[in-house]
């Protein structure tokens, strides 16, 4: 259970969080809300399940593969 008083005693509570728990889900937070960032910019911000991007309709689309030779 999270003291609420050390809210407001940063001090206090970097000496409760031993381990550094609190510092590496703050940093991953804002890592992850610049990725989002960057991805909006470059026009990829929606990802399909499996993670790839989503179809753009603002991009070329991909080339064909190469004919076979058989």
């Amino acid at each position: 259970m999270l003291d609420e008083t050390l809210l407001d005693a940063p001090d206090d509570l970097a000496l409760a969080d031993r381990r550094g728990l609190l510092r590496g889900a703050a940093e991953a937070g804002a890592r992850v809300r610049t990725a989002a960032r960057h991805a909006a910019e470059a026009g990829i911000a929606d990802l399909r399940p499996e993670g790839r991007p989503a179809p753009s309709s603002s991009r070329a689309p991909a080339p064909p593969p190469p004919a076979s030779r058989t």
